[in-house]
């Protein structure tokens, strides 16, 4: 019997280990066609002036509140107070945008539409227990800040990395370091390392 557990527990770990490798993978999301994992060296400016930013976080997508190492749903996130998790998914990325206009201004004045289609933190049992990734994904497109017009079609960006857990994400959290400036931080790399890069031909 000890056995027959033992493998099940294995094959659980199995499991967890291939849904954590990308980001939705049980979710009926569009395969990403701009994934990023995030390299603390290498930020560089996007030739934009932003403005500020139009976020959208659907109601259509599902919200998950049980400690599971890694729920099935679009939103998972634990790094506020218990409420509206989509209200509090939108001030996160809002406060990108806050961050981004301050450290973007040499280019074109711009508007970011971003519409966020999931959005997995840890929950307690994975941060303190288990481990796993960050993982975000939404669409980002820009607008002229004065006439509205389309200066960036939309894109998908994908950010996977790895989160801090157990004593490291303890550690972390008393130096300040919470799950919200983390994902934030990821959140501010990511659009400007995106937004640094050519468009895409036909795009």
């Amino acid at each position: 019997m000890k056995g027959i557990k033992s493998l099940a527990f294995g094959a659980m770990l199995v499991l967890i280990s291939a849904c954590s490798d990308a980001p939705f993978g049980f979710v009926h999301l569009p395969a990403a066609e701009n994934q990023i994992r995030v390299d603390k060296g290498a930020e560089t400016q996007p030739a934009y002036d932003i403005r500020g930013a139009e976020v959208s976080v659907p109601r259509a997508l599902s919200v998950s509140e049980e400690n599971q190492i890694y729920p099935w749903a679009d939103i998972v996130w634990r790094g506020d107070p218990p409420g509206d998790r989509y209200d509090q998914v939108a001030a996160i990325f809002q406060e990108a945008a806050t961050e981004l206009s301050a450290r973007t201004t040499a280019g074109a004045p711009v508007v970011m539409e971003i519409e966020v289609r999931g959005f997995h933190a840890l929950t307690e049992k994975a941060r303190y227990g288990y481990g796993g990734n960050y993982s975000i994904s939404f669409d980002i497109a820009l607008r002229d800040a004065a006439s509205g017009a389309e200066v960036r079609p939309a894109e998908r960006v994908n950010i996977v990395e790895p989160a801090a857990w157990g004593q490291q994400a303890a550690d972390n959290e008393a130096r300040g370091l919470t799950q919200k400036v983390m994902v934030t931080r990821l959140i501010v790399q990511a659009i400007e390392r995106h937004l640094s890069r050519p468009l895409r031909p036909g795009a």
